[in-house]
């Protein structure tokens, strides 16, 4: 299993916060980050590997948001 990051990226390009993920691969990696996007893309990285980038999609209205912003982190919401 390798480790990975899932970064929140801002409209400005900064990074809003993280999720670390623990993976079999890339493409595991990548179908668990595709949770994470909303109105903010999500970049995944391996160490200092960029492995892609999922732009932000709106999610229709009345679906709820399952994760919010807390200390810096991706957090699910309670």
């Amino acid at each position: 299993m390798a480790e990975y990051r899932a970064y929140l990226v801002g409209d400005d390009g900064h990074i809003m916060g993280f999720e670390p993920l623990v993976c079999a691969d890339d493409g595991d990696a990548i179908e668990k980050a595709k949770r994470l996007v909303t109105k903010h893309s999500v970049e995944i990285w391996s160490g200092e590997r960029l492995v892609t980038r999922l732009n932000a999609t709106e999610k229709p209205d009345g679906e709820a948001v399952s994760h919010e912003i807390k200390d810096g982190r991706m957090m699910p919401k309670k």
